[in-house]
């Protein structure tokens, strides 16, 4: 009964074993050297185009890379007016997978120097306060802005019907005719003007002019 026992905790504690060798398999490396190299040199879009790749993969990876992953996306993001809300979402995620990190190896600016301390400040809060939901709120404005120009972007590349086409061609054609009518009229009308003869004035002479009888005098 014993040695039973015994072989089942056994065949318990292998399978326990082997779990976080199972979760290890599904994840996914990110070569860390290599994109902090295009970092370094500033190649800035094959860093962005690398993770943001990677993110869409939806891949897991382990936390050493998620913290690197949010921290060159959030630096890199940060540095523009553009996207800076977005890079302060990323440097978020990263104090969330670890409240340690830094951004020691990154040789920010000062302005990104500033902009992760408020960063801090907002993680600190959010860890207070668990019905605060900082990340969510952060992703949302700059989600907004990417799907507005990711509409606008849809709204130019779409074909525009050729019954469309012939109906604006026609109505221009109309209003240029049109305008050109009203200059030909205009430009008539001054010239006729212009040319007009100027009046005569007759003078008669009362004495001549037979038609006319001369009063009496009185």
């Amino acid at each position: 009964m014993t040695n039973r026992i015994l072989v089942l905790l056994f065949i318990q504690l292998c399978l326990l074993g082997n779990l976080p060798l199972a979760a290890a398999e599904k994840l996914v490396q990110l070569n860390q050297a290599k994109i902090h190299f295009e970092y370094t040199e500033g190649n800035f879009e094959n860093v962005t185009d690398l993770l943001e790749t990677f993110l869409k993969s939806k891949s897991t990876c382990s936390q050493s890379d998620s913290v690197f992953l949010n921290k060159h996306l959030g630096v890199v993001y940060a540095a523009s007016p553009a996207t800076r809300e977005k890079g302060k979402y990323f440097l978020l995620k990263m104090l969330a997978a670890s409240s340690k990190s830094d951004l020691s190896d990154m040789f920010v600016s000062e302005d990104i120097d500033k902009l992760f301390a408020s960063v801090k400040l907002e993680n600190e809060a959010r860890l207070r306060s668990p019905k605060m939901d900082s990340l969510a709120l952060m992703e949302a404005p700059w989600k907004k802005i990417e799907s507005s120009k990711k509409e606008i972007a849809e709204k130019k590349s779409t074909p525009v019907p050729k019954e469309a086409k012939i109906k604006a061609s026609n109505s221009h054609m109309w209003l240029w005719a049109t305008l050109g009518g009203i200059a030909l009229i205009a430009t008539g009308t001054y010239f006729l003007i212009q040319n007009q003869p100027e009046p005569v004035t007759k003078i008669y002479d009362v004495k001549k002019d037979p038609l006319i009888t001369q009063s009496a005098p009185l």
